[in-house]
């Protein structure tokens, strides 16, 4: 491999540490698994075509390992992840209607209980900022079917939140989502403990 390609591969290290981290919510491990994409990639080079996206080939790459060697099976479309304990230290169910309204812990507990497959739709838009059609081409998903599942789950995460809102306050808007999962980031983007910035998932 060639010291242009290595510096090619090298500037998505962030990006897959970051990715890697808000689904295992585990450094050490979500390093380990991005030293395992890194060095997958390495040894496939020759098979990647020289017109795809590097990006998407190495989420890819990230996404099959971590289905491979942290999920379950049948965790993927509909458990949770055999190494996750919570999202962002939260815990319990979504709690009661109060004068905060659907806050971020609200929306880490919903989180949570989605599929890890849900997860990743959630996090490659949110957290990556990946188009429709790159998101389904790294989880392996036909457009149509991702855009369903896309749909299902800001269908049920909006139940959650009006659940949790009350009928006496009004829904909160996406620009608000945006910035209280924002706020969830370290300065250079990392997640805290794993909590995302999912800043996408109420727009339609």
């Amino acid at each position: 491999m060639t010291i242009s390609e290595l510096e090619a591969i090298e500037q998505f290290v962030p990006h897959l540490r970051r990715f890697a981290r808000a689904l295992l919510h585990d450094a050490d491990q979500a390093d380990g698994l991005v030293r395992d994409c890194l060095s997958e990639a390495v040894l496939r080079r020759q098979q990647r075509e020289s017109a795809a996206n590097l990006r998407i080939w190495l989420f890819t790459i990230l996404h099959d390992r971590y289905a491979r060697e942290f999920l379950r099976p049948g965790d993927e479309a509909a458990g949770l992840s055999a190494g996750r304990q919570s999202f962002g230290g939260a815990s319990g169910g979504v709690r009661s209607p109060s004068a905060t309204g659907f806050t971020v812990r609200d929306f880490e507990n919903a989180f949570r209980q989605l599929s890890a497959e849900d997860q990743q739709i959630l996090l490659l838009i949110g957290l990556e900022g990946m188009s429709h059609q790159e998101a389904a081409e790294v989880l392996g998903l036909p457009l149509g079917t991702f855009m369903l599942r896309l749909w299902q789950i800001k269908k049920r995460l909006r139940s959650v939140e009006r659940k949790t809102n009350g009928l006496q306050r009004q829904p909160v808007r996406p620009s608000q989502r945006s910035h209280i999962l924002k706020q969830r980031s370290g300065p250079n983007g990392e997640p805290h403990q794993g909590t995302a910035a999912i800043v996408r998932f109420g727009r339609s």
